[in-house]
């Protein structure tokens, strides 16, 4: 599939989870036929290095020293943070990389840009670099190379990482990270642009142009659901931050080398048709190479002995029989909806597993604190209540009826890789248009008036009344089910070889082969 020679590859994620997770596990793929570095967020280093996500077998990880601190709990001054100081330190590194000659498309007079190749490397700690001194970004090494420096402390040294006369240097950034890219374009350095949402987020924002109609911003706004234009509803007005991004993700499609979308073109052929009539996207291919997930997960000591535990516990349970909770990784429902749920879990009698932050389970009924210091013991267990949980086996295991979910584009995607029907429960953002996607595939139910700031408190009666219906206990509702183990068929045959995101993978790496 890939020439003799090994081309350089700089994966530029948003610091999310959801946009880190499938950009590493694409750098995975990538690797096996080219070089990767992935760059990102120190947050998100630490992080990735504490929950042993990445190991010595991976590319190298490098920290970028922005001063962004994460998006636990997520609100509207951690959204600004991420806005000013991750992206713009993202665009920082991108000026900093030394390319082979002065590209014809570049119209100043940088004088960084002429630097010789093998000459100036960016070492990503605190300190100052000969030649760079006073840049953000670079350091002096302690045998004086200039020098990327690698997560686990290792200088990547001259030839290693960017030998630019031998190997060309390209970048793939991610969908929140349109700014920076514009770098890339200006220093004509090679780029594709990764999705981590639906393809319905790019075709929205193809629909947004200077004159298109906002409502008045609040500090509520990055807390609300993102409404996606399309040809029948060309103009929902959105808040002017949401407009802004949408101006700078349609401006990027017109610069990159191709969109790559982490998801399946049978699941979105639609949207991805509706794409590719856009005279904007004349000659821009769009590849669908997911779902992007991990094979195995990559899990600590301590997680690996809960993953076990767990496993056990659901190898005594019947098979379709229980039920599976995950608000994801950022937000959570409020104190009291949280009991709503947990009373509707037990309304249905059945099992059930709830992924939930410790600091929020206080929130619980008696009835499940008093016993979740007991819950793996005993045969007759009827639910786990855990602060971390193993969800690719949870989801895959044959005693799984029903996901109830945030649907976060992640999630919603390993949900149909393992043929289970939703109950969705969007928070913000994309999740709203995630969860009506699947709504429109027959895989889903959707709680109406959810969010970060939900219109209502959902009554446990209406919750117990929906997980019944999508867990098919009346038999007219089983489409949901027969329509999910559809659609796992479908992304199997995908993956395969053969298979349509098989071939857009392929098409990528013919990509860096021929840059």
């Amino acid at each position: 599939m890939s020439s003799n020679v090994r081309k350089h590859i700089l994966l530029l994620p948003f610091p999310a989870y959801g946009h880190v997770i499938p950009l590493l596990e694409f750098g995975r793929k990538i690797h096996r036929y080219h070089d990767v570095t992935l760059a990102v967020s120190s947050c998100i280093v630490k992080d990735l290095k504490q929950r042993e996500l990445i190991s010595d077998a991976d590319f190298p990880i490098v920290a970028i020293p922005d001063g962004f601190t994460g998006f636990e709990g997520f609100n509207h001054q951690n959204w600004v943070d991420s806005q000013t100081l991750a992206l713009p330190a993202i665009a920082d590194l991108l000026r900093a990389i030394p390319i082979t000659q002065r590209p014809s498309t570049v119209s100043g007079d940088d004088p960084d840009d002429e630097i010789p190749d093998g000459e100036r490397f960016v070492w990503l700690v605190n300190g100052q670099s000969n030649g760079m001194s006073g840049h953000p970004l670079c350091g002096q090494s302690v045998r004086g190379e200039r020098s990327l420096r690698c997560l686990d402390g290792r200088s990547v040294a001259n030839g290693e990482l960017c030998p630019l006369q031998e190997r060309s240097t390209w970048s793939l950034g991610n969908d929140d990270a349109p700014k920076p890219l514009e770098v890339c374009h200006d220093r004509g350095i090679p780029f594709l642009y990764l999705n981590t949402a639906p393809a319905s987020m790019i075709l929205g924002a193809l629909f947004v142009d200077e004159n298109y109609p906002t409502i008045p911003e609040s500090d509520d706004d990055i807390l609300s659901f993102i409404e996606v234009p399309s040809p029948e509803a060309p103009l929902p007005p959105m808040p002017e931050a949401f407009k802004t991004h949408m101006l700078e993700i349609n401006r990027i499609a017109s610069m990159v080398s191709g969109i790559i979308v982490n998801s399946v073109r049978a699941l979105e052929d639609d949207m991805a048709r509706a794409i590719e009539t856009f005279p904007l996207m004349k000659g821009i291919p769009l590849m669908f190479v997911g779902p992007l997930m991990p094979q195995t997960e990559k899990i600590s000591a301590g997680q690996l002995e809960q993953q076990e535990r767990v496993e056990k516990w659901l190898d005594r349970r019947e098979k379709l029989s229980v039920t599976y909770v995950s608000f994801g990784s950022i937000a959570v429902p409020t104190g009291e909806q949280i009991a709503e749920v947990a009373q509707a879990l037990l309304a249905t009698g059945k099992p059930f597993i709830w992924s939930l932050p410790k600091a929020k389970q206080h929130h619980l009924p008696a009835e499940l604190t008093s016993r979740i210091s007991e819950q793996f013991q005993g045969e007759d267990s009827r639910f786990l209540i855990l602060a971390w949980a193993p969800q690719k086996l949870i989801l895959q295991h044959p005693a799984t009826s029903v996901f109830l979910s945030h649907c976060g584009w992640n999630s919603s995607l390993e949900s149909l890789a393992a043929g289970l029907p939703v109950l969705a429960w969007p928070m913000f953002a994309d999740q709203k248009v995630n969860a009506e996607l699947l709504v429109e595939r027959s895989t889903a139910l959707m709680v109406e008036g959810t969010g970060l700031k939900p219109k209502r408190v959902v009554p446990a009666e209406e919750i117990a009344r929906l997980l019944r219906r999508i867990g098919g206990e009346q038999t007219t509702d089983t489409i949901f089910r027969a329509a999910a183990r559809e659609w796992k068929f479908i992304l199997d045959a995908a993956l395969a070889a053969g298979g349509s995101s098989e071939k857009a993978f392929r098409a990528v790496i013919e990509f860096a082969d021929n840059t």
